[in-house]
């Protein structure tokens, strides 16, 4: 007589929002694809909290946003997703937050965030809003736990908080997963890597820059993600130079001025003064493009939606491809993009503001194509 089938097991090597999307898929997928007479074991590898993972983790400073509003993040499905299975909708993280002010229905499985800060934000938050890193945590933390309530009893998951050192098997076999705080390896039938965004050891340039700091007392700081960067380095009123204007310098002037007690006052006419501290260091910002970018604004389309893709869609992928060359990206699909996101434009500037086009839709259509 024959005992119960031993688990399948899969190994996935960080715990972030790419990992709680396979896991909602596995969820949506199961009734179609796992019949449960076989068990499956989900071993997460990831150090920071699953759900979150490491980019998104609550321990971070609060002056850290999204460069996405509210109504436009969600970890869901839902009619226009192009992925295969059964598309299980969700709420957005505007629509999640709406329930602890009472604006909206409440979410399974309800809990308040702890964080008193995260909570009031929520409350408050407009769907147009960017919101903290903190909000997002609190969203993805709670998909992460909804996603497990879905999967069916013959699946399990269990959370290593530590780091995957290592990946070893042969190409169609059992793999071995090694563990930083384990001697003994994970075995799996299959490892999925989840980590998302990954560091990357400094280029050559940067060792230079840091040896040159070090040789004269100074400050140097290698490309980094923002909430793991130690500025505690910078002395007040040290002047100091930011390579680049995109989100980084955003992030890093945030933390060197409001993170060092710095105030923003609004004026009579509604703009912004800042009132300094005095802890700030002095900042000298230049980049290869040599101004900063535009900010995203709360911006919402307010004519119809266009029916995309019109001109980088799979038939003009297609026709490159048919062409049996090797492609080049500025050259052959980096013009079909920029027209795709022109045409975009175009259409909301003649359906929402009519007032400032000198020609009909129809005959502007015709010569853009």
């Amino acid at each position: 007589m024959s005992g119960a089938p031993a688990p399948a097991v899969l190994a996935v090597v960080g715990a972030g929002p790419r990992a709680t999307g396979l896991l909602e898929r596995i969820a949506a997928n199961a009734p179609e694809l796992w019949d449960g007479a076989r068990p499956l074991h989900i071993h997460l590898i990831d150090p920071h909290p699953p759900g979150p993972g490491r980019i998104w983790r609550h321990e971070q400073s609060g002056l850290l946003r999204m460069n996405s509003m509210a109504e436009d993040v969600t970890m869901f499905t839902d009619e226009s997703s192009t992925v295969e299975g059964p598309a299980r909708p969700g709420p957005s993280l505007a629509e999640w937050a709406a329930q602890f002010s009472g604006r909206g229905p409440r979410h399974a499985p309800y809990a308040e965030p702890a964080d008193p800060e995260v909570l009031a934000e929520l409350r408050a938050l407009d769907p147009a809003d960017f919101p903290t890193r903190g909000a997002q945590s609190a969203y993805l933390d709670w998909v992460f736990r909804r996603v497990l309530t879905e999967l069916p009893a013959s699946v399990t998951v269990e959370w290593h908080r530590t780091t995957a050192t290592a990946v070893t098997g042969p190409p169609d076999g059992p793999q071995q997963v090694r563990l930083a705080d384990r001697a003994t390896a994970l075995t799996a039938d299959l490892v999925v890597l989840a980590q998302g965004h990954i560091g990357a050891e400094p280029a050559a340039e940067h060792r230079v820059f840091a040896d040159f700091a070090r040789r004269h007392g100074r400050f140097h700081l290698p490309p980094v993600f923002s909430a793991d960067a130690d500025l505690s380095g910078l002395r007040p009123g040290e002047h100091v130079l930011l390579r680049g204007f995109g989100l980084a310098f955003v992030d890093l002037t945030a933390l060197l001025t409001e993170g060092r007690g710095g105030r923003f006052r609004t004026r009579p006419d509604g703009t912004l003064r800042y009132v300094p501290s005095g802890s700030e260091p002095v900042l000298h910002v230049g980049s290869r493009r040599g101004v900063p970018y535009h900010s995203k604004t709360r911006y919402r389309l307010q004519g119809p939606r266009p029916a995309l893709p019109r001109h980088f869609g799979p038939a003009a992928v297609d026709a490159l491809l048919a062409e049996g060359r090797p492609l080049d990206l500025r050259r052959d699909v980096w013009p079909l993009m920029a027209k795709e996101i022109g045409y975009g434009h175009y259409h909301e500037l003649f359906h929402a503001h009519p007032a400032r086009t000198t020609l009909p839709w129809e005959d502007f259509t015709a010569a853009y194509d």
